[in-house]
């Protein structure tokens, strides 16, 4: 037995909320993945389970169904706009050892000695 998608379409479904309906289905074994248009009352299930089982499990809690359609599952499409993170090229030296190295990353910064001088840092 292969996956199968199967769609019902809910009749009467009474006080049921679609919680309800749906807790009831995702118990039965093979069940991998469930939908339910609320707006258009339609519950698709897709998995290696028959429609009998399903049927069934919705007849206990008091929910009537008409079977849509049964067949193979819809082929999901990859997603293309998402790209997985890739680092950039490393910065190269300005120096020219072809590679961002440690030399590279010290900066010298002096301060002129004066014996006018307070100590005090002035920035112009």
């Amino acid at each position: 037995m292969g996956k199968k998608r199967t769609q019902l379409k809910i009749v009467n479904s009474g006080k049921r909320s679609s919680e309800d309906i749906l807790s009831a289905v995702a118990r039965i074994k093979g069940v991998e993945k469930l939908e339910m248009d609320v707006n258009k009352a339609i519950l698709t299930v897709v998995g290696e389970v028959e429609p009998v089982p399903i049927f069934m499990a919705l007849k206990k809690i008091c929910v009537k169904v008409e079977i849509v359609s049964v067949g193979p599952p819809k082929p999901e499409r990859p997603n293309d706009q998402h790209q997985p993170w890739r680092p950039g090229p490393a910065p190269s030296c300005q120096y020219g050892c072809n590679s961002y190295c440690k030399q590279c990353e010290l900066i010298a910064v002096g301060h002129p000695f004066s014996a006018a001088d307070s100590g005090q840092c002035s920035i112009l």
